[in-house]
């Protein structure tokens, strides 16, 4: 009896084992809505920054990314929300500085914490001089 095909590995068999990671990305409460039905569309990009992306932070880069939402978007810290997202790492690109990108759709299913803004800030350490 051979065991051949059993003991192909999951390369050869064409199922390459996923890679996941958790990142954040920060919205509004307005997007947030949308995004928990629709997922985060690429097409709700506006490119400014020249790549259509939708931008994801490590944890440590939450503070400068609520901030960065605030500024863009208008709005006044009650209004975020961040997302933790688990999303295959392979598709991630990075881009430096505690930051990367993702250049497709993000399915409502990669949710996995929803933050408010407000919560954030009351448990992030202020530096002292």
């Amino acid at each position: 009896m051979s065991h051949a095909k059993s003991t192909r590995t999951q390369v050869e068999r064409g199922e390459e084992r996923k890679r996941y990671q958790t990142f954040r990305h920060a919205t509004t409460f307005s997007n947030y809505v949308t995004i928990a039905v629709d997922g985060i569309q690429i097409g709700a990009s506006n490119g400014t920054s020249g790549r259509k992306a939708i931008w994801l932070h490590r944890p440590d880069k939450t503070p400068w990314a609520i901030l960065h939402t605030m500024q863009r978007h208008g709005v006044n810290l009650d209004s975020i929300i961040v997302l933790e997202l688990k999303l295959d790492r392979d598709k991630v690109k990075h881009h430096g500085q505690g930051l990367w990108y993702y250049s497709e759709d993000i399915s409502p299913s990669a949710i996995r914490g929803v933050h408010r803004g407000t919560d954030i800030a009351r448990h992030t350490p202020v530096e002292q001089e």
